[in-house]
């Protein structure tokens, strides 16, 4: 992990500011609750990793659903069929270990088959593949929709909120050394092999009622902006050390004074390991108009803030 040194004032005295990566940043969406707190959905699906809100699914349909656009009617357009049965306004959830969740839009609930009772488990429940295709679909199970990129239930809410009129922007993941989100397909997120659709955010206007906001793409980029930087990882922690013992002890061993100034990147690093903490913080997000030395300052009340090279 890359650091970055500073001498600056802290409390009238000379102290060493070491800014790193933070290792464990908080999640901003954990933060809130987009149905409680209304601020925008993020709903995402992948195979390998834990993206955008907590049971997003389950949160969407509860928002389409209290939408007075919102026609039961739809559901007969993509039923979910079991050995020839019809499975009353249900959508197919998610595949694993054998079990098969189906979400019932009749009594909110999420149905349960165990499908390994009558049939032996032929989809890939790591990659959740299309139960239309393969030995999936000669297991009993039907579904209408087929979409490319989105779970067969994330599809449907994709369609049910455009149609209640809710704004919708769909989300692109770029996975190479690491991932990264976008809200459009500009380089390198129109890739066809490191990239893809991998959910949306929605934007109801009750959302932008309660955040002031007349634009739904603003609001969902502001909100974006945030948790992308902690996907990827730029999110900084700022730590205040008092390197007084460590200097003395280091111009005694060299026996010449030696101050912050004299100190090459070897020894900042022994300083930074020893010295006491005498302030920190974590989760911080910069910006170009928002660096070390604001953060500090607003943070910690550090002035003449200066870095050490």
């Amino acid at each position: 992990m890359m650091s970055e040194y500073y001498k600056a004032v802290y409390d009238g005295k000379t102290v060493l500011v070491r800014v790193e990566q933070d290792d464990h940043p908080g999640n901003p969406l954990t933060r809130s609750d987009p149905i409680r707190d209304p601020r925008p959905l993020f709903v995402m699906s992948h195979p390998r990793y834990d993206l955008g809100d907590e049971d997003a699914v389950d949160k969407g349909w509860e928002l389409v659903k209290k939408s007075p656009k919102f026609d039961k009617g739809w559901l007969e357009e993509d039923m979910v069929t079991f050995n020839g049965e019809r499975v009353p306004e249900c959508r197919l959830g998610y595949c694993a270990n054998g079990w098969l969740d189906l979400l019932c839009l009749h009594n909110d609930r999420m149905v349960k088959v165990n499908i390994n009772d009558e049939y032996e488990c032929g989809w890939d429940c790591e990659t959740c593949c299309d139960p239309c295709e393969g030995e999936a679909g000669k297991r009993g199970f039907q579904y209408r929709e087929n979409p490319d990129y989105l779970e067969q239930n994330i599809n449907g809410l994709f369609t049910a909120a455009q149609r209640v009129g809710f704004h919708v922007m769909p989300l692109y993941i770029y996975d190479h050394s690491g991932i990264a989100l976008a809200m459009d397909r500009s380089y390198p997120f129109n890739c066809p092999w490191d990239s893809g659709l991998v959910g949306f955010i929605l934007v109801t206007d009750e959302m932008l009622e309660h955040c002031q906001s007349d634009n739904a793409w603003k609001l969902a980029e502001s909100y974006f902006n945030e948790y992308n930087r902690y996907i990827t990882g730029d999110v900084w922690s700022i730590c205040v050390e008092d390197v007084s013992d460590e200097l003395a002890y280091l111009e005694k061993k060299r026996g010449k004074p030696l101050t912050i100034d004299d100190l090459d990147k070897y020894d900042l690093k022994f300083c930074a390991r020893q010295s006491e903490v005498l302030d920190s913080c974590g989760g911080i997000y910069f910006s170009d108009d928002y660096g070390p030395e604001e953060a500090a300052k607003d943070f910690f009340s550090i002035t003449d803030m200066e870095e050490l090279t």
